[in-house]
């Protein structure tokens, strides 16, 4: 995998969510590297991280398993965000983990993948575009949402995506790790509920919510999320 290392102190890993590469966390890992060794990771299919098969959840799971073993790190803190918490959830159900953080988590399943795939798509790009006042993009976006050429991933994510997207209920009670889920309380992708599910079933877990942010609280609302990261963490 490729990834970026820095700071020094105990390793935190960061994992991003669908369509994003490491850049995306980046923030958060420049606030944690006054205090810890950070590894940010572009997850395979993202970023520089080829792959040449459609990977499912145990790929992922045991990509980051090789990562941390070569690596020599012990005990980490995995901080996940959409597909990069789910994919911590379900590491952290069967390997040891000193802390875990999951932003706006994947993993609660109730539609097909398909129908998935085209509104996270489309939300996640409208999200982004906001962010960077892309009014004229937004449009454009909109109107071509449900044509034939919406989905630009390639068949190959296309394929990954249908093998992750799966339940991940059955692992939350598997994680015995200190777990703080951070969520945005205005997300439609992974909606508020989700959050609520996690946070019953992870024994030692905490929820906090954040108002007027959406799936990518950390970018909606950056002062009041890094101020709960920093309280947890620093």
């Amino acid at each position: 995998m490729n990834y970026e290392v820095y700071g020094s102190g105990q390793d935190v890993l960061l994992l991003h969510g669908w369509s994003q590469d490491l850049n995306s966390l980046k923030g958060i890992g420049d606030l944690l590297s006054s205090k810890y060794k950070v590894w940010l990771l572009d997850l395979p299919g993202f970023g520089e991280s080829k792959i040449n098969y459609p990977y499912d959840l145990d790929d992922y799971v045991l990509e980051l398993r090789h990562f941390i073993n070569t690596n020599k790190i012990e005990n980490p803190i995995l901080i996940g965000h959409s597909h990069g918490a789910r994919i911590v959830i379900k590491y952290s159900a069967i390997y040891e983990v000193e802390k875990i953080v999951l932003i706006d988590a994947a993993g609660i399943v109730r539609r097909g993948p398909i129908y998935y795939y085209k509104v996270y798509s489309y939300k996640l790009l409208r999200t982004l575009l906001n962010l960077l006042g892309q009014k004229k993009m937004i449009e454009k976006l909109r109107k071509k949402r449900s044509s034939s050429d919406y989905n630009n991933a390639s068949v190959m994510l296309r394929e990954v995506l249908k093998r992750v997207y799966i339940d991940i209920r059955g692992y939350l009670k598997l994680i015995k790790a200190e777990t703080l889920i951070i969520w945005g309380e205005s997300d439609t992708i992974t909606p508020i509920k989700d959050a609520k599910i996690m946070n019953k079933f992870i024994e030692h877990s905490g929820l906090v919510i954040i108002p007027n942010a959406g799936h990518f609280s950390f970018l909606d609302s950056p002062v009041m999320f890094m101020k709960i990261l920093e309280s947890y963490l620093l």
